[in-house]
């Protein structure tokens, strides 16, 4: 069990998310046949009296690390100006997962567990150090360290996107304009060139699979996804290999089905479909349109790349037609998600080709399956505005790697420059 904790643990610092050894480590906690910790916590008696009142038979806590830190310290003061107990970030991540994220007050077992009877996971207030952020999982210390990662994102992005407008619209104040320099000044370094990745086309499935898992292993390791979110898939004949749904990019074993795109009599009804990807059905989409040698489409896509790369995230959501209360000058400003009347590309040098469009998570009528084919018609990428960016290409997975990266570090630079850094 502790083994299995450590490596959570270990998972959580190889993200950014936290250091990895002394006080500030992340501790991890799973009910087996006591508590049992990853590590020793500091005050043993307190923590096992927080896990035993918290709901659920997990616990991660962790205290951010780098940039994650500074934004955290940033909001939850911010916040406590304002007299709010909890962050409300509006990102996609957020609306489907988090709804919102409290604050607790203190470490005290009864106000944890309060803020943890109504939401999956919250911030803690810890004196004048930086905040904790800590979650609870119903059965896993998994579904608790998915939590987390979340809460991180989100705040990133939240913290952002606040900035921008606020610059946008009346200038940052001394406190946001020295946060924002101090984050940046956290960030690592940016990486231009990605790794070469297995060259296709692949004819062989478990050659397609290797792929698969080789390119959400660096999806992961250059950061350009979070947790256990974004997807991959590739089409060999009429089967689309995809990730399954949960599945972290960088442990695909054993997490890939093989969905057939057309109904095969000879094959019978496929129940291939249930455990896959949520957004299965935008990537069968766009690979069906590019099958069916629409126009517009340019080339064939085999190989589709999803992930959530923070800066593209934050540029897609730092829109003109946004604003606060009377300031926005946009109807739908509270809708972007779901619609929107414009037509609007990321603004950054290197990635004036990709579109932002609207899209909720799975299928319905305002569901990004109805929206990213559309937009990916044709062009190496789309953006989700608020959720993240598909990438394609007609042979392996280089391409839209690299899409991935060039557009993320464009937004990167943009954003730098929209805030004066």
């Amino acid at each position: 069990m502790r083994e299995a904790l450590e490596q959570i643990a270990h998972s959580l610092v190889q993200a950014g998310l936290a250091v990895g050894a002394g006080e500030d480590a992340p501790l991890v906690a799973a009910l087996d046949e006591g508590c049992v910790w990853n590590r020793q916590p500091v005050d043993p008696a307190a923590w096992n009296a927080l896990f035993e009142a918290a709901p659920g038979s997990a616990l991660v806590c962790i205290r951010p690390a780098g940039a994650y830190g500074v934004v955290i310290r940033h909001l939850v003061r911010q916040a406590m100006r304002q007299g709010a107990t909890a962050l409300q970030p509006a990102d996609s991540e957020t609306r489907t997962f988090l709804h919102d994220i409290p604050v607790a007050p203190s470490l005290e077992a009864a106000a944890v567990a309060g803020a943890l009877s109504r939401r999956k996971g919250c911030i803690v207030l810890d004196g004048d150090a930086v905040p904790l952020v800590l979650a609870a999982g119903a059965l896993t210390p998994g579904q608790a360290a998915v939590t987390v990662s979340c809460i991180c994102f989100a705040t990133f992005v939240q913290f952002f996107v606040d900035a921008l407008l606020m610059a946008r619209l009346r200038g940052m104040d001394r406190a946001t304009s020295e946060a924002v320099a101090a984050a940046f000044n956290a960030l690592p370094a940016i990486v231009d060139d990605p790794p070469r990745l297995m060259t296709g086309p692949f004819e062989d499935p478990t050659v397609a699979r290797a792929a698969m898992m080789e390119a959400g292993r660096v999806t992961v390791t250059l950061g350009l996804v979070d947790s256990c979110f974004g997807n991959v898939s590739y089409v060999m004949d009429t089967i689309m290999h995809i990730s399954q749904t949960g599945a972290a990019l960088d442990a695909l074993e054993d997490a890939i089905d093989a969905c057939p795109l057309t109904d095969d009599p000879a094959l019978g009804a496929s129940t291939a479909g249930i455990t896959a990807s949520s957004e299965c059905a935008a990537h069968q989409a766009v690979i069906e349109q590019a099958m069916a040698g629409m126009p517009e489409t340019g080339c064939r896509v085999r190989a589709i790349l999803h992930g959530h790369p923070r800066f593209a995230v934050i540029l897609s959501m730092d829109c003109p037609g946004r604003g606060t209360g009377n300031e926005s000058p946009c109807p739908d400003a509270e809708f972007c998600q779901i619609r929107c009347p414009r037509s609007r590309y990321l603004e950054a040098e290197g990635c004036p080709d990709i579109p932002v469009v609207p899209g909720e998570v799975g299928t319905g009528p305002t569901g990004l399956c109805q929206t990213v084919p559309v937009a990916l018609a044709g062009r190496r990428g789309a953006m989700v505005f608020g959720h993240g960016l598909f990438t394609a290409d007609p042979v392996d997975f280089n391409g839209a790697l690299a899409t991935l990266l060039e557009v993320e570090n464009a937004c990167r630079r943009e954003v730098a420059r929209r805030l004066a850094l």
